[in-house]
C-alpha cells in the first residue's frame, strides 16, 4: 500500500489540517502495470502474465510477492526506476494503448485462466535489439552461464527459459 499526503483547510481556521489516505494498488492493477511496462505485444504480454504466474507456483494468492520482489522485474525495480513511487508507475502504465489488453490478461490469470505460449518458464529477458541484456544466468547459448536453462521459446525481443533455479 502506498501513502498520499492531503492538505485539507478546515473553514473555521486558517490552519492546514494534514490527512494521510491511503493510495492503493490492488493486485490486479500491480500486476497489470508489469505485464503493459514490460512488453507492448499482446502474444508477449500473455507469456509474461505467464512466467507471473509460474514464479508464483501457479497460486494468485503469491502474484504480488512475486512482483514485488527485489530485482525481479525490471519495470519496477528500484534501480531501474530510480525509486519512483509505484503510483507514479501505475499511472505510466495506464496511459499506454495497451493497458485495457493488458487488464483483461491480468485478470484472466487471477481466475486461473492462464495461456500456454511458454509452458514452465519462470524467466525471460531481451536477447536482442536495443535492451539487450546477457544476464548470467541465462543459457551458454545466448552468453549466460547457466548450462541448466534451457530456452523455452522467443517472442518478439524476449527470450524465455525454464530450468533457470534448478
Amino acid at each position: 500500500m502506498v501513502w498520499r499526503v492531503v492538505s485539507l483547510k478546515p473553514r473555521s481556521t486558517r490552519k492546514t489540517k494534514m490527512f494521510v489516505i491511503p493510495f492503493i494498488v490492488t493486485d490486479v492493477e500491480l500486476m497489470t502495470t508489469v505485464i503493459t511496462l514490460e512488453d507492448n505485444n499482446t502474444q508477449g504480454m500473455y507469456a509474461i502474465s505467464e512466467v507471473i504466474y509460474n514464479r508464483a507456483k501457479k497460486d494468485p494468492k503469491n502474484i504480488r510477492k512475486v512482483l514485488l520482489k527485489r530485482y525481479q522485474f525490471t519495470c519496477i525495480n528500484s534501480h531501474t526506476v530510480k525509486k519512483e513511487a509505484l503510483r507514479k508507475l501505475v499511472m505510466k502504465a495506464k496511459s499506454r494503448s495497451n493497458w485495457t489488453i493488458a487488464m483483461g490478461i491480468a485478470k484472466n490469470v487471477f481466475a486461473g485462466k492462464v495461456s500456454k505460449l511458454v509452458g514452465d518458464s519462470t524467466h525471460y529477458y531481451v536477447y536482442k535489439g536495443r535492451y539487450k541484456v546477457t544476464p548470467s544466468w541465462g543459457p551458454p547459448s545466448l552468453g549466460g552461464r547457466n548450462k541448466k536453462a534451457k530456452i523455452v521459446r522467443y517472442i518478439g525481443t524476449h527470450a524465455y527459459m525454464s530450468g533457470v533455479d534448478d
